[in-house]
C-alpha cells in the first residue's frame, strides 16, 4: 500500500504490510513470556534483568539538584515542557554558587558510600548468587576484545 504525504503526488512512502516488525523483521507471533519469545530476546536484554532485592545506585549531584527543585522551577517558567525545564534546570545550575553545588556533590559522595556498603552487604547473600547464576545461564553478551598492541 503507499500512503502519500501532503498535498504533492511524488512525497509517497512505501508501508510495510501490517504483520511485519518496522525493521522488516518477521512478525511478533510470541508473546514475552513464552520459550520461543525468551529465546528471541537478545543477551543484553537478558542480561537487564534485575534483582529486585539489589540496592539501587543513588542520583548524581546534579540530578538530587534537579529532583529537589523541579516543582519550583516549573511554577517559575510556567511550562512543563520537558526541554524548557531541562534547560531552565541546567542554566541554574550553572549559575549556583560553587558551595552550594558542592553541598550537593557531598551529598552524593556521601548517599555513594552509603550504596557501595549496601552492594557489598547484598553480594554476601544468597539471593545475589542465585542471580548472578540465573544470568549466567540467560547468557553473557560476548566481552569486548582487548585493544592489540603494537608490535
Amino acid at each position: 500500500s503507499i500512503r502519500r504525504r501532503g498535498p504533492s503526488s511524488f512525497a509517497a512512502s512505501v508501508v510495510p504490510p501490517p504483520a511485519r516488525c518496522f525493521l522488516g523483521g518477521p512478525a511478533m507471533e510470541t508473546p514475552r513470556g513464552s520459550a520461543a519469545g525468551e529465546a528471541r530476546r537478545s543477551a543484553y536484554e537478558r542480561r537487564r534483568d534485575r534483582d529486585p532485592a539489589c540496592p539501587l545506585r543513588p542520583p548524581g549531584a546534579y540530578f538530587t539538584y534537579v529532583m529537589e527543585n523541579r516543582k519550583r522551577i516549573v511554577d517559575e517558567i510556567g511550562s512543563t515542557d520537558k526541554k524548557e525545564v531541562a534547560a531552565a534546570a541546567s542554566a541554574r545550575w550553572k549559575a549556583l554558587p560553587e558551595d552550594v553545588r558542592n553541598d550537593y556533590k557531598d551529598r552524593n559522595l556521601a548517599a555513594m558510600g552509603q550504596f557501595k556498603e549496601a552492594m557489598a552487604a547484598y553480594k554476601q547473600t544468597p539471593g545475589y548468587a542465585e542471580h548472578k547464576a540465573a544470568a549466567g545461564a540467560a547468557g553473557e553478551p560476548p566481552r569486548r576484545r582487548a585493544p592489540a598492541t603494537p608490535a
